[in-house]
């Protein structure tokens, strides 16, 4: 018990009795072992509590790994999307640029045809 052999025990029990009287020795003996149990109590309480913030900061870390998972993920999967979008854009670009200037090319075209028709009918 607590790294005492019985032989000291005895003489830490018999200087007990004489400093204390034989009794006032059950009171601090049932005071000792309240003691005692309100430590043990208080010690088992405290290791839970870290073992609880342990698990937390674990639980915490994994979830961070699966957050970035997730993300890298989601990133994988939009890219394709939008180099595809990139690519349409692009193609829209082109088709747009090229009916501007046929458009434009329509009015010049009509432009010099109406000036024709006018020189013409002088």
């Amino acid at each position: 018990m607590f790294g005492i052999d019985l032989g000291s025990f005895i003489v830490i029990l018999i200087v007990a009795i004489i400093f204390l009287g034989p009794d006032k020795l059950p009171e601090v003996l049932v005071q000792a072992v309240k003691i005692f149990r309100s430590l043990r109590s208080t010690i088992t309480e405290a290791k839970d509590s870290i073992q609880k913030e342990i698990d937390i900061h674990e639980l915490k870390s994994t979830a961070l790994g699966y957050k970035e998972k997730i993300e890298e993920l989601a990133k994988e999967a939009t890219s394709p999307i939008k180099n595809s979008s990139n690519e349409i854009g692009g193609l829209f670009g082109d088709i747009n640029k090229e009916f501007k200037e046929a458009g434009e090319k329509l009015v010049t075209d009509t432009k010099s045809a109406h000036d024709e028709t006018k020189v013409i009918t002088k």
